[in-house]
């Protein structure tokens, strides 16, 4: 019996067993060869891959940037930090010059004769002497005009009481303007038994003495009259205005009380006039009304005091000269 396949195996007796091993050689050669073969199939396949690599463009990989740019930024630095501290420096040694200069400047102008005091011009003086009221401001004649402080002259000035405003002016190099307006005067007043000067308000100015001696009308204010202080700038315009029947320059006396309201004293007339402060203008305007209708009849001498209340008018006659 004979069969056929991988392995060819005859029963025979001579020479079997190595027809065996010749055939299973045989076998073993012929699958060899299919190894082979295999191995070199898949030679050719790695060989195509390996071919197809090397024919491809070479591709170059980029170098990692962060050295590179570490680096720029270092140089970067570097430099802005030079550039930074030379600007530094240019910058002090330029306020260092620009400090002396001014501190030589400085130096110069307070120091320089070209700006020495020569002159104080004062105006607007009436009662105060010009030469009073320089000597006040302090400004020293050769002194360096630009050392005088202005708000300090100024201080001083007003703290006169005579001084109500005030204005000074510097004129380069060498002059100094003072223009002042004085508080004027209108009335006397009694001040720890003593005359004072008082002004259109009634407040005090300075005392009365021989060298500033100007007669004026003794304020009184009694007993409920300090509220009617407030008509006493309306009187006095009343007065320079002329709507006054009377001079007031010419009084004694002006009081002021709550019964008997503004009170007008004139000494040579010995007449007493009596104003009602609510409603000064219409008192005055009664007040004359009845001095010239007395006039007329030839009684104004009589008259020793008006008095006004509203719209009423009350007389007072000499009765001494009767008949």
């Amino acid at each position: 019996m004979q069969l056929t396949g991988p392995l060819s195996i005859n029963l025979g007796r001579s020479g079997g067993s190595n027809r065996y091993v010749n055939d299973t050689r045989s076998s073993a050669k012929g699958r060899g060869n299919t190894r082979v073969k295999a191995k070199e199939k898949t030679g050719k396949g790695k060989t195509s891959k390996k071919a197809a690599r090397e024919a491809a463009p070479k591709v170059k990989q980029a170098e990692p940037r962060t050295a590179r740019t570490n680096a720029g930024d270092e140089e970067c630095v570097s430099v802005g930090g030079r550039l930074l501290r030379r600007w530094t420096l240019l910058t002090l040694a330029g306020l260092a010059l620009v400090s002396v200069g001014l501190w030589q400047l400085y130096s110069w102008t307070t120091n320089s004769q070209y700006f020495a005091v020569k002159e104080v011009v004062v105006q607007g003086e009436m009662r105060l002497d010009a030469a009073y009221v320089a000597e006040l401001a302090g400004i020293q004649e050769g002194g360096n005009s630009l050392a005088v402080n202005m708000q300090a002259v100024e201080a001083r000035l007003a703290a006169d009481p005579w001084i109500e405003k005030v204005t000074v002016t510097r004129e380069l190099p060498d002059r100094f303007h003072i223009n002042i307006v004085e508080r004027m005067p209108s009335y006397w007043v009694s001040h720890d038994d003593q005359l004072w000067y008082a002004d259109r308000f009634g407040s005090r100015i300075g005392p009365v003495n021989s060298e500033n001696f100007t007669p004026y009308p003794v304020l009184m204010v009694e007993e409920g009259g300090e509220a009617l202080k407030s008509v006493l700038a309306d009187l006095q315009n009343m007065a320079r205005n002329r709507e006054l029947p009377f001079n007031l320059e010419q009084a004694a006396w002006v009081r002021l009380s709550a019964g008997s309201g503004v009170e007008v004293h004139f000494e040579n007339k010995n007449l007493t006039l009596s104003l009602d402060p609510a409603d000064l203008a219409g008192s005055a305007a009664g007040v004359e009304a009845v001095l010239g209708d007395l006039e007329d009849r030839g009684e104004g001498g009589r008259v020793r005091a008006v008095h006004v209340v509203r719209d009423r008018v009350y007389v007072s006659l000499d009765q001494e000269m009767d008949g």
